[in-house]
């Protein structure tokens, strides 16, 4: 006997980008909207999302996974089960703008309703991920037209910091709180991701975690050209420059909205939590961080425009945190790169570069 497998009809917007792309900035926006869920983190999807990279299920056992999971996440949000109630976190239900409607469900014992009535509804499931974006063609096949993947991409000249800072206290500071899948290199010690296993760079044994950040953040910057380029004409994907989003964010989420089906600019709550982020800004880093970040790296720099900003944070990199002046070159020049990338694919405005020799 033959059963046809069902799934939920209800859209899926994947919220993706690698460490320090600034990706969580967008939950909170998003919560604004009526259809959407509680936004939350996953794991799962990135576990099996690295699993198939490493050739250890197959594709087709990794899209029935990504349909397993949002089914789950989409069936838990309807009955309100696995509700983050820490006060601290971004995902908990005291930042919802929801937080009264999340509260009946998790006291309503008639689950059997509150599961009909979401599965007929146009509640729309966020999730947050990270380093999937080489798999968005299996999460696009599995989903379809229900998908929307936002990946967040980033200078990596303001990514660097806080990447060293993960390194330092998480990937090789506490092995313990890194749930993302990595493998060992014997023969360089380096902790490898399963995106950039086999890269020459990760052969490679460096003087020292600067020097490793450089090569890897110069490959997440290659990866991003080869993968954006195969999907540039998607409709299921958008890309968000971090920088062009914090200075200029009206057709993002005009695009954001049409997919939704709400006009973001008929919310007051909308507006509001887009003025909680400081969007739109004058400068990248204009934004009083939670701690969390601050305890990570980011660091707010005070300056009229983005241009004293940058001068500003090479200091601080150099004289605050003792970055190498051959380091901040090379950060410099893969600066360079991303925002000559940018602008030759029209993903972000000539203002917003801060680069003097760009403009």
């Amino acid at each position: 006997m033959h059963i046809k497998e069902e799934n939920f009809k209800n859209k899926v917007i994947l919220l993706n980008g690698y460490a320090a792309t600034g990706k969580t900035i967008l939950p909170p926006i998003l919560d604004g909207f009526k259809n959407i869920m509680l936004p939350t983190f996953s794991y799962e999807l990135e576990w099996f999302s690295n699993l198939y990279l490493l050739n250890e299920i197959s594709n087709k056992t990794f899209i029935r996974m990504i349909k397993k999971i949002t089914d789950y996440r989409l069936y838990n949000g309807f009955i309100g089960r696995e509700l983050n109630t820490r006060r601290g976190d971004l995902s908990s239900i005291w930042r919802s703008s929801k937080l009264i409607s999340l509260i009946k469900k998790l006291i309503n014992l008639n689950d059997k309703k509150l599961y009909i009535d979401g599965s007929k509804s146009n509640q729309i499931l966020v999730i947050t991920i990270t380093q999937s974006l080489e798999n968005f063609e299996s999460f696009n096949k599995a989903l379809s037209n229900r998908l929307l993947f936002i990946e967040f991409l980033r200078d990596p000249f303001y990514m660097f910091l806080q990447s060293k800072v993960l390194h330092e206290n998480v990937i090789i500071g506490d092995r313990r709180k890194d749930f993302t899948l990595r493998y060992f290199d014997k023969d360089t010690n380096n902790l490898v991701p399963p995106y950039f296993k086999e890269l020459d760079f990760t052969k490679i044994s460096y003087k020292s975690l600067n020097d490793y950040l450089i090569a890897f953040l110069e490959h997440i910057l290659l990866s991003w050209k080869n993968i954006i380029n195969d999907h540039k004409e998607s409709n299921n994907l958008l890309i968000i420059p971090f920088e062009q989003f914090v200075l200029n964010p009206t057709d993002y989420l005009l695009k954001m909205s049409s997919f939704i089906g709400e006009d973001f600019e008929k919310s007051n709550l909308i507006a509001k939590r887009i003025k909680q982020q400081k969007i739109p800004r004058k400068t990248i880093t204009a934004y009083k961080s939670n701690k969390i970040y601050q305890r990570y790296g980011f660091k707010k720099i005070d300056s009229t425009n983005i241009f004293e900003e940058r001068v500003k944070y090479k200091r601080y990199l150099s004289e605050s945190q003792n970055i190498p002046k051959n380091i901040i070159e090379k950060l410099d020049n893969l600066s360079f790169k991303y925002y000559e990338y940018l602008l030759d694919i029209n993903l972000i405005d000539k203002k917003n570069t801060p680069l003097q020799k760009i403009i």
